[in-house]
């Protein structure tokens, strides 16, 4: 595995291991903190996505986690220079 791509499969595994434990039963309270959508410098105003649903902000994090970096692999089907 080349070095460059180790943080990929690190978050793909991350990924899997989160989806397993909740789909398992073992992960009980899921705590997520909201994610911040926009942020802006003056008069400083933060804002937090619209999503409420706990289940559904973790499935696309999970979901980022595994399917995220697909052109990283893409890239280094064959060898790069």
């Amino acid at each position: 595995v080349p070095e460059c791509l180790e943080y990929v499969f690190i978050d793909m595994v991350a990924g899997e291991f989160l989806q397993s434990k909740k789909s398992t039963g073992q992960l009980s309270a899921l705590q997520i903190e909201p994610i911040v959508k926009k942020i802006q410098d003056g008069d400083t105003t933060v804002e937090f996505s619209a999503t409420a649903d706990i289940d559904t902000m973790f499935n696309q994090l999970t979901d980022k986690l595994i399917h995220g970096y697909e052109q990283d692999l893409l890239r280094h089907r064959k060898l790069v220079w």
